[in-house]
């Protein structure tokens, strides 16, 4: 039996996982802050020396699969969040024969197919169901999206889309707090990244960052006309455990979910940056549902782990659901059901199905070509057949033409009744199942 252990890696842009898995078996999950931006192959290092020590009876790997944020074209990862540089080449470094690398909102989307309704937070008297198209929104560092369709023959096509990347507007009936806020901003990208306002940058942890120091700015403005405004310090390895008013006192960067344990304490400036982040995520949800026309929308990982947003979201009268039904295009006589996943290792959940995807193909693969390498033996069994974990005997009847298409084996009852060997007879013209999974 070949070495079965994959890597499996969650690349963000601000911290990056890994765990290894192996016949149903998930080793333990260890993160790193990547935001510093060594290479790959020295996290894969890292992480290799701690989980022989964690646990043993760990196999080298030899095939990895990464989830990692960004465009991914020719093997090469496109992207303005994260620090390390990924393709299937930089992967390779580490000793890795086979590599698989796709979007990590593709990879959401496998964990949020393969979950039960009852893994979600349901919007009131909302249907819950995952059946039709399924759209995957996911505020991390960036804004992450995919869109899920069914096949006729209900397979699963998940295909990531770049969406976070559009112009951000400033909203209708909005306060004068709020669109000065949004300008200051706008402002600050311009003059510090060179770059214009995305919903990325705004409908994201580091969005809500961005938008309690930009509403904390307009109210400072009122005492100095002059100020200039600049994001506080990023806090060090040390400074990462100061309490949040310790931060403040210093001017040290909060992130979101400490700005949000504001909120939760009644905090004015937090709440209100808060709702400023639910406000944009409606409204890129209703645009994003004129465009893709899903049955159901799913918001998964990053700060929608969060209690305080998750209670916020789905309110009576949120900011979030005030702006979705503004831009949603309103037809039929049902709502669009929309649930929040409750998994937090929402991204490692879609790996595992990828592994055991891959783990299923290749003992398909084995398994029809050590059948189709046996001999027909007319007086016991003319032929077995392997479709999922059925053997069936045909003895020396003629294969059933739908029985025939699953495998794409082709062979005539004579070629049966004389026991040759199938690939002799030339009879075989893919070893590629196809059962519908």
């Amino acid at each position: 039996m070949p070495n079965e252990t994959i890597l499996l890696s969650d690349v963000g842009g601000t911290n990056i996982r890994f765990a290894l898995y192996r016949h149903g078996v998930l080793s333990e999950k260890i993160t790193y802050d990547c935001t510093k931006g060594t290479a790959f192959k020295d996290y894969v290092e890292r992480f290799w020396q701690e989980i022989q020590q964690l646990e043993e009876g760990w196999t080298k790997p030899h095939c990895a699969i990464v989830g990692a944020a960004g465009l991914i074209e020719g093997n090469v990862v496109y992207s303005k969040n994260c620090p390390i540089p990924i393709s299937k080449q930089s992967i390779q470094e580490w000793g890795f024969d086979e590599v698989d690398i796709e979007n990590d909102f593709v990879t959401q989307s496998r964990a949020v197919k393969s979950s039960s309704v009852h893994d979600f937070i349901w919007q009131k008297g909302a249907e819950q169901t995952l059946n039709g198209t399924v759209m995957v929104v996911g505020p991390g560092t960036g804004l992450g999206m995919s869109v899920i369709h069914e096949s006729s023959k209900k397979r699963m096509l998940p295909r990531a889309a770049e969406a976070g990347f559009t112009t951000l507007p400033l909203l209708e009936g909005a306060s004068k707090k709020q669109n000065k806020a949004i300008e200051i901003l706008r402002e600050y990208m311009k003059r510090k990244h060179k770059s214009r306002l995305v919903y990325d940058q705004i409908v994201s942890g580091t969005g809500i960052m961005r938008l309690f120091y930009a509403r904390k700015h307009v109210d400072d403005l009122k005492k100095d006309k002059n100020l200039q405004f600049d994001l506080p310090c990023v806090p060090s390895d040390d400074e990462k455990g100061m309490s949040i008013p310790d931060k403040l006192k210093n001017n040290i960067r909060l992130n979101a979910y400490e700005i949000c344990r504001m909120a939760e304490k009644g905090d004015r400036t937090a709440i209100e940056s808060v709702d400023y982040f639910l406000s944009y995520l409606g409204r890129f949800a209703g645009d994003q549902a004129n465009v893709n026309l899903p049955d159901v929308i799913i918001f998964a990982g990053g700060v929608m782990c969060d209690a305080y947003i998750q209670k916020r979201m789905f309110e009576k009268g949120s900011p979030f659901l005030k702006e979705y039904k503004k831009a949603r295009l309103k037809g039929g006589k049902k709502e669009r059901p929309m649930g929040i996943s409750k998994n937090r290792a929402v991204a490692f959940t879609g790996l595992v199905v990828a592994a055991e995807e891959k783990l299923r193909k290749r003992r398909d693969a084995m398994y029809l070509k050590m059948s189709a390498l046996s001999y027909f033996n007319p007086d016991d069994l003319a032929c077995t057949l392997l479709n999922k974990n059925v053997i069936k005997d045909y003895g020396n009847q003629t294969l059933n033409p739908a029985d025939a298409s699953m495998l794409d084996i082709h062979f005539s009852r004579e070629k049966v009744k004389s026991g040759m060997n199938i690939a002799a007879a030339g009879v075989v013209r893919t070893f590629t199942m196809n059962t519908g999974r």
